[in-house]
Parts: C-alpha cells; sequence; structure tokens
C-alpha cells in the first residue's frame, strides 16, 4: 500500500511546530503509552499521534502530518508495548520510563523532511530480525535460536530488504515458515517463529498485519516469561483444569461456562490456590516479570525503528 505522501509534507517548519507540540505533550504526561488510538478529551491525555491532530483517526495523522496511516499505527503500537506496570499500594500503576516518551521525540527528529515513509515497515522488520540474530540486546527470544528459524528469519529479511520481489518467492518463504513453525509448536520458540511468518508477504501489500503480529509476540511472550514465576505444580493446577474443561465439555456441550466450572474439583483445586497469598503473590510476579520483558522487547524494537528512519535517504 503506497501512500502518496512525504514526511511533513516536505516543510522544515511544519516539522518543527509538530515536535513542539509533541514536546509540550510530553512535558505535560499527557501522552500514555497504552493501546492506540485513544483520546481522553477531559483529561487532555491519549496516545502520540491521537493528540497531535486532536483525533484517533489515522488518515488524520496522514493528512495532516505527512505520516503514513500504517507508519502512525505501527508507531503508537510500539510505543504502547514500552509501557510497563508495577506493584504498589496493592495495584499495579504506570511506571513507564519517562524516555519512552522521550524516545518519540527522537523519532519525530529522526524523520527526514519531504522522504516517503513507505518502505520503512520493510526496513525495520528486516534491520529487527538481524538485530534479534545477532543476540538482541539480551532479550530473551533472542538466546539459541534453532538453526531452521534462523534460516528463515535471515531470508525474511533479505526479501523485505528488496525493492523488487516476486510473489514466487514470498510463497516459498511463506512455506517453509509455517512448517519451521510446527516443528518449533509447543517451545520457548514459538512465539518467535509464529512472527516471522506472519510477516512474510510484501510489507507494502498488507501493512496492517506488523502491528498486530508484533503485539501477539510481545504478548506470547510476556506470558511465556510470566510462567517461570509458578512452580511446576502450580502450573500442572493451571493445565488440569483447562484439560478438564475441555473433556467435560465434550459430553456436556448444553451447559454454560459457570456451570461446568461449577462441577469440577480441579476448579475448585486451582480456585483455592489463586485465593491463597502464595497465589496472589505469584500472580503479581508473574504480571510484573512478563510487563518488564514486553516492555523491554518495545524499547529494543522502537530504538530499531528511530534507526531506521534515521537511514532512510531522501
Amino acid at each position: 500500500m503506497v501512500s502518496h505522501v512525504t514526511a511533513f509534507h516536505g516543510l522544515i517548519q511544519a516539522k518543527h511546530d509538530i515536535i513542539c507540540k509533541a514536546s509540550e505533550l510530553a512535558s505535560s504526561g499527557s501522552i500514555k503509552l497504552i493501546k492506540p488510538p485513544a483520546l481522553d478529551s477531559a483529561s487532555g491525555t491519549g496516545t502520540a499521534f491521537a493528540l497531535l491532530v486532536n483525533d484517533v483517526s489515522y488518515a488524520t495523522a496522514e493528512r495532516e502530518l505527512g505520516i503514513p496511516t500504517s507508519v502512525a499505527l505501527v508507531n503508537d503500537i510500539l510505543l504502547a508495548g514500552m509501557g510497563r506496570d508495577v506493584w504498589v499500594d496493592d495495584q499495579f500503576i504506570d511506571m513507564s520510563p519517562v524516555d519512552s516518551v522521550q524516545a518519540f521525540l527522537d523519532w519525530l527528529e529522526a524523520v527526514p523532511v519531504g522522504i516517503s515513509l513507505d518502505t520503512l515497515q520493510a526496513r525495520f522488520i528486516a534491520a529487527f530480525l538481524r538485530g534479534v540474530l545477532a543476540g538482541g540486546d539480551g532479550l530473551p527470544l533472542a538466546e539459541n535460536i534453532p538453526a531452521t528459524l534462523r534460516t528463515v528469519m535471515g531470508e525474511v529479511a533479505t526479501l523485505h530488504d528488496l525493492t523488487e520481489t516476486l510473489a514466487t518467492d514470498w510463497s516459498s518463504l511463506r512455506k517453509r515458515a509455517i512448517q519451521v513453525t510446527r516443528e518449533l509448536e509447543h517451545t520457548q520458540f514459538e512465539p518467535l517463529a509464529v512472527f516471522v511468518e506472519s510477516i512474510v508477504w510484501p510489507t507494502r501489500t498488507v501493512p496492517e498485519e506488523l502491528p498486530n503480529a508484533f503485539q501477539r509476540l510481545q504478548g506470547a511472550i510476556r506470558r511465556q516469561e510470566g510462567r517461570k514465576s509458578y512452580t511446576q505444580e502450580e502450573l500442572d493446577l493451571q493445565t488440569n483444569y483447562l484439560e478438564a474443561v475441555i473433556r467435560f465439555q465434550k459430553v456436556n456441550s448444553t451447559l454454560s461456562a459457570h456451570e461446568v466450572v461449577a462441577q469440577l474439583p480441579e476448579a475448585k483445586m486451582l480456585g483455592d490456590f489463586l485465593k491463597s497469598e502464595r497465589g496472589q503473590q505469584v500472580k503479581r510476579d508473574s504480571l510484573e516479570i512478563g510487563s518488564q520483558v514486553g516492555a523491554s522487547i518495545a524499547t529494543y524494537a522502537y530504538s530499531i525503528w528511530i534507526s531506521t528512519t534515521r537511514s532512510i535517504a531522501v
């Protein structure tokens, strides 16, 4: 999908004005790292682009700022992923680092005036995959990646770097990516394999898939890392409950979910654990650890987003 717009509509003054407004929004704490698009007129808070144009429509951002709809969405998704929740005073509160919002200002500074950003997503994907293959700044998802997945990741990065590609190239690679995902199902590498499989298509053709794929990757890694807070016995309680529900529903398909749970001893055992002091503590630990790991993935990805933007030539 080609937007036919250039950044800041080619106007240096427009970029200056937009950065000044974004700086004011950042200083006042108005920009929130939450699921986009969001705009609360009463409090004057919201996501980055919604606040800049006072509208939740990314089409408005493209029309007024010269930032393609898909680029603005990916930007906000990456920013939202940097949000970090910490348990304080019996509740989770937003403890997102101040430099997370500053990163948005750094990105705006990095965007060259008058540049087309239509290739940014493809270049970002290539740079992100290569960064993960190189170690990903110590991220959990970058550790001990199997050779088959590494090969596919490298080939996906290469295709996204090319200006012109053939449909047959993508089709062949997608088949291999799907096979690798199947081989890695139920392993720690499944989230990364699914992410790679999800982006094996020409970026300019289906740009909306990238933010969805990134959110799924981040969410899966958050859950995966969060589960490490539980003992195997505690994880078995959850597994036994889910398996019991599936077995019960096969022979009692007319019952509601509430009625099913009420008749399962596995549900009572899991419920008792979750209500216990240990259950409450480990749940908090799991969510907090998952939040930290998820934020680290987004922070790393956003650094790639900025450097890739800066490298685009006019």
